[in-house]
């Protein structure tokens, strides 16, 4: 097999026309300029993975050898403003073996991971309020465990955001996060001609205030998402919720675990009056010492069948198995009874997860998946990582299971 690296002629003259719009002339000038730069910092990011998928009803088993490659450049600070720039190419190395929702290559199960080259974040920073940082322009916004707000960090292309976001430690204990989005960078990349949007034009507006307390952090949030798109603008919704996690020391090297969710959603500005579900997240679990053990139970909750609870913005891979059937809630909602126990053993972690798929509202049988990972960290900033899920589907969906091994740098 010949492995060749796709290269993009445009990259100096993005990175250029970047650099030049993050860095008014007002702000900096003459030796101001040199400065700043001198105290800038150059960051990479290379994730080499392949992906392997085999998917009943696919007489193709897709095979995917991708190289992510993320180029920064974060000024240093002057009068309380820095910016930065980000670049990211995705390319394939061998043959597309896969369908990458853009490359045409249907009869292969899905492995979204399409080439392409795009500037992946480009914002201004101004930190000169105390505690607070104000952030301007293409940006990544994840909010608490990414369930609702995430930037979809297991794909090769991110998840990003436009807009404004305010990130201020109020005090020691209390903590606020206003952001407002008028268009959100999916992952499908800048150009797929498939009918899958890579931009959605939004007007949403995320409000999260956490307060710290000794045994546990309390979140209440508010998400107002209006998609402005036809029809998408069918699915704009609001979402108002409290999340409590935290532990609690009954020995030595033993903790409890907690974690406590709910959040109502409904219909906002065009969005379908079936627009009306609940979520909840339940989860007890114990350190102690290299193990963790945890027993999650997560529910999408429907509108008697007409509609079930969606988390469009969320990164998705995190929540209800690795082989992500559950992208899309269905109509009739979903229940996910899992368990999963891990192993810190040095530098390596080993464990896995265990999902039982039930509907919210019928009881519908929907399947089962296993899921396997092992991580380990070495050298400076490489990291090896392995994983393998296993679907068995039941009233929904079909059999599939992936595989995936990645090397990844950071620097």
């Amino acid at each position: 097999m010949k492995f060749h690296l796709r290269t993009r002629a445009s990259i100096p003259f993005l990175a250029l026309m970047t650099l030049t719009l993050l860095i008014p002339s007002t702000s900096f000038s003459g030796e101001t300029v040199q400065e700043a730069l001198k105290e800038g910092k150059a960051e990479i990011d290379l994730r080499v993975r392949y992906e392997g998928v085999n998917e009943t009803g696919f007489s193709e088993y897709a095979e995917a050898l991708t190289a992510r490659l993320r180029l920064g450049f974060r000024t240093g600070k002057y009068n309380g403003f820095s910016a930065f720039a980000e670049l990211e190419d995705v390319s394939s190395l061998g043959r597309e073996e896969f369908n990458s929702t853009a490359n045409g290559n249907t009869q292969y199960p899905v492995v979204a991971d399409p080439i392409g080259t795009e500037l992946n974040q480009a914002y201004m920073d101004f930190t000169g309020i105390k505690n607070t940082t104000v952030r301007l322009g293409r940006q990544r916004i994840t909010l608490d465990d990414h369930r609702f707000v995430g930037n979809v960090g297991w794909r090769q292309n991110e998840q990003t955001y436009d807009g404004l976001a305010v990130v201020s430690q109020l005090n020691e204990k209390w903590r606020l996060i206003l952001a407002h989005v008028n268009n959100v960078n999916r992952i499908f990349g800048e150009y797929n001609p498939s009918p899958l949007r890579a931009d959605i034009n939004t007007n949403a507006q995320f409000v999260n205030l956490a307060y710290k307390a000794s045994f546990a952090e309390i979140v209440g949030y508010a998400h107002f998402i209006e998609l402005q798109e036809i029809p998408l603008a069918g699915a704009s919704h609001k979402n108002f919720g409290l999340r409590i996690k935290g532990g609690k020391k009954v020995a030595d090297k033993t903790k409890i675990l907690f974690l406590g969710e709910f959040a109502d959603q409904s219909a906002f500005r065009r969005g379908a009056d079936t627009i009306d579900a609940t979520f909840t997240h339940l989860m007890l679990g114990v350190e102690s010492g290299i193990l963790t053990v945890k027993l999650d139970l997560e529910i999408l909750g429907s509108n008697n069948g007409l509609y079930g609870f969606a988390t469009p913005l969320a990164t998705l891979h995190a929540f209800n198995g690795w082989t992500d059937k559950f992208l899309n809630t269905p109509a009739n909602g979903l229940r996910d009874l899992y368990g999963s126990a891990f192993v810190k053993a040095g530098k390596w972690k080993l464990g896995g997860v265990y999902h039982r798929f039930t509907s919210d509202y019928d009881n519908i049988d929907y399947g089962s998946e296993l899921g396997i990972l092992i991580v380990r960290p070495f050298g400076d900033g490489f990291t090896f990582l392995t994983k393998y899920a296993d679907y068995k589907a039941e009233m929904f969906s079909t059999d599939t299971s992936k595989l995936w091994v990645s090397l990844q740098f950071k620097l």
